[in-house]
């Protein structure tokens, strides 16, 4: 299939929720990456010249011979201190594992369970359309919607809600922001910190060259910053992804054995006006 874009679907809707059910995307797979400091290991070290993930080496012996250290060289371990270098990788905590599950129960049932908006989902859903259109008058281009789009280059299937497709090359992201928001992103002038899985996600999903992340505040000006693909957060969302379907393949299995002969009952649906997040 590789890339897959479900340009019929209106995002919100229960056919995009459907499209979506049990499927890491671009707005979740955050919570299945942090940053970790890289270990002592990680360094060459300066005394005997071990390389990055190489034990520290004895002195050679009288016929030249060195041998693998239990412990690690002081010099190492002050490289090491005084230059703190993180690293993106797998997250396993209590974040990750509360989605997976969510995820797993989303394969196993085909349904989502919805969830109210609260005030701030509600404005940047009504502030979207503006934003849009403010950012391809200020650009001077067409931005197309689609309701997502679906990757499964890496044997697995990753998804994404874009905001808007710019000509065959870009993409865009928009954030509705508070007054004080937009004040602190145009000061630091900069990609908030927990946005770049989103946008990474969407341009490994995509393959597409370029996406602008777009803050939009109204009564103040339009923030556009432009990200480009990064092989770093492309070889940990591969991996993130890799991880979850391992642990889904393990957890479905285990639930299938202990429902065996059960039989699921009824759902009911007691919130049919309830408003669905995205």
């Amino acid at each position: 299939m590789a890339i897959k874009i479900y340009d019929q679907l209106e995002q919100g809707t229960p056919e995009w929720l459907e499209a979506r059910a049990g499927l890491v995307t671009a707005s979740t797979i955050g919570q299945l990456i942090t940053k970790a400091n890289k270990s002592t290991h990680d360094y060459d070290c300066p005394n005997c010249g071990a390389g990055s993930g190489q034990a520290c080496q004895s002195k050679p012996n009288k016929d030249g011979e060195t041998r693998d250290l239990k412990t690690t060289h002081s010099e190492r371990v002050d490289v090491a201190k005084n230059n703190p270098v993180t690293e993106l990788v797998v997250a396993s905590g209590d974040t990750a594992d509360s989605l997976m599950k969510k995820l797993i129960a989303e394969r196993l049932t085909g349904y989502v369970e919805p969830s109210v908006m609260n005030r701030a989902m509600e404005r940047g859903v009504m502030d979207e359309p503006y934003a849009r259109n403010e950012y391809a008058k200020q650009q001077g281009v067409t931005v197309d919607e689609v309701g997502f789009i679906v990757n499964d280059d890496t044997g697995f299937r990753l998804g994404y809600s874009p905001d808007g497709l710019v000509g065959e090359r870009g993409l865009i992201e928009i954030k509705s922001r508070t007054q004080q928001r937009q004040l602190e992103v145009f000061l630091r002038d900069e990609v908030p910190a927990e946005n770049m899985a989103q946008l990474q996600t969407g341009l490994f999903v995509t393959e597409r060259f370029w996406i602008d992340y777009v803050s939009y505040c109204g009564g103040m000006p339009l923030y556009i910053k432009r990200v480009y693909p990064d092989p770093e957060w492309f070889t940990v969302i591969a991996k993130a992804l890799g991880a979850f379907e391992y642990v889904a393949q393990e957890i479905t299995s285990r639930y299938l054995e202990a429902t065996a002969g059960k039989p699921a009952v009824e759902r009911i649906d007691h919130f049919q006006e309830t408003e669905f997040t995205f």
